[in-house]
């Protein structure tokens, strides 16, 4: 069958591949971005997935809107064909970036990410890539790793802390560039483990270890899914701008390879999805245990504890009790001999007055009795001398 025809029927194909994808793509939704900061000193892993899970989204939504944006200029075939190139490398490379189990690891890949395509925009390799619309691409590159910093301040302990996450994210993205728009990046797991193990004790506020929900890992993969046909139907696009731009059939080989690839990815994650899904699920349930079984440990330790408490504070209110009954005890002791020395002297004052004016009266009466003897005498004599008188008188008058 000659070339033509084979081409011809391969175009056909696509044509009605990509018909088919259009279908059923959708567009992103796009949200208000999260640019609230968690102030609490406790960053749970669910919670940081979803400011991940929206980041994607965000990702997405400005990678595509610059890229059509770009399109719609219909400028050289090129720049439309790098336009095209940008979306169709890009977003994947979120989606891996984010892929991460580890949420803090995959926000620090999605950071590093964001400040590589800007700092590839802005290269000697990618200043140029789309002429009079760079800029274009540059500010929406700029834009979106101004969001993933929002997310990047709150895994920080400190402020501080911040500032030497970036600074390490930063020369990480600047030590390995990106150099062409497949996006084509080096690992970065070994340097966080090296990052987390000699620089990264203290700066990172605590995640907790509970497994993300069901809902939020399923989402990654609903997102996934969601962009695997628009994938594919830019693939077909791209196609259809080489065999213009005379590719030709030299192409269609690599170009159907890919997307068959983009439809085998897809039918792969719908494959494995209940696996993963039951998986988490059995891990969330292993994790929920966990956290029943320490909530139950605390609970009964905050009960001993609070009894211990009680019964300590019960003793400590008796003895207190104890010691003011003590001190009461001593104080009525205490008034009780101060008010009997109180009546004794009385007493005795009384009992010396008393004594006084009875010798005072005694005095007086002895007094009197001594002065009437002495009357008593003075007539006894009286009488005597008038008795002797009389008898002289009347001796004198016999004789």
């Amino acid at each position: 069958m000659p070339k033509s025809q084979i081409a011809a029927r391969a175009l056909t194909c696509l044509l009605l591949l990509n018909l088919a994808l259009s279908s059923c793509a959708t567009v992103p939704e796009q949200s208000s971005f999260g640019r609230e900061v968690i102030e609490d000193p406790v960053l749970s892993a669910s919670q940081l997935r979803m400011f991940i899970n929206e980041f994607v989204v965000q990702f997405r939504g400005r990678t595509e809107e610059a890229s059509d944006e770009i399109l719609e200029m219909k400028l050289s075939p090129e720049i439309t064909r790098r336009a095209l190139q940008w979306k169709i490398y890009a977003i994947p490379a979120i989606f891996r970036a984010a892929s991460f189990e580890d949420p803090l690891a995959a926000t620090l890949d999605s950071w590093i990410l964001a400040k590589q395509i800007v700092y590839f925009f802005e290269s000697d390799a990618g200043h140029d890539l789309f002429g009079d619309a760079q800029t274009v691409a540059l500010n929406a590159a700029r834009v979106i790793e101004e969001e993933i910093s929002i997310i990047a301040t709150t895994i920080g302990a400190k402020d501080e802390s911040v500032s030497k996450i970036e600074a390490w994210a930063d020369s990480l993205a600047r030590e390995n560039p990106l150099n062409n728009i497949y996006f084509t990046r080096s690992s970065f797991l070994r340097s966080y483990i090296r990052f987390m193990e000699e620089d990264g004790a203290g700066l990172f506020k605590s995640v907790t270890q509970l497994t993300e929900s069901l809902s939020e890992f399923e989402d990654l993969f609903i997102m996934y899914a969601e962009y695997l046909p628009n994938q594919a139907r830019w693939q077909v696009e791209l196609l259809f701008m080489d065999f213009r731009l005379g590719a030709g059939i030299t192409n269609l080989e690599k170009k159907m390879s890919n997307v068959a690839l983009a439809v085998r990815q897809l039918s792969e994650v719908n494959k494995d999805l209940p696996a993963k899904l039951d998986e988490q699920k059995d891990a969330l349930i292993a994790d929920l245990d966990r956290e029943w079984n320490k909530a139950l440990s605390d609970i009964d330790e905050l009960r001993i504890d609070t009894f211990d408490r009680i019964t300590g504070e019960r003793v400590a209110v008796i003895e207190a009790m104890d010691q003011e009954v003590k001190l009461v005890l001593e104080q009525i002791t205490a008034e009780r001999e101060t008010i009997l020395r109180d009546i004794e002297a009385v007493s005795l004052r009384i009992s010396e007055e008393l004594l006084k004016k009875s010798t005072e009266t005694a005095d007086h009466l002895l007094m009197k009795a001594f002065w009437l003897a002495v009357a008593l005498a003075v007539i006894v004599f009286v009488l005597v001398m008038v008795g002797a008188m009389v008898l002289r008188k009347g001796r004198q008058e016999k004789a």
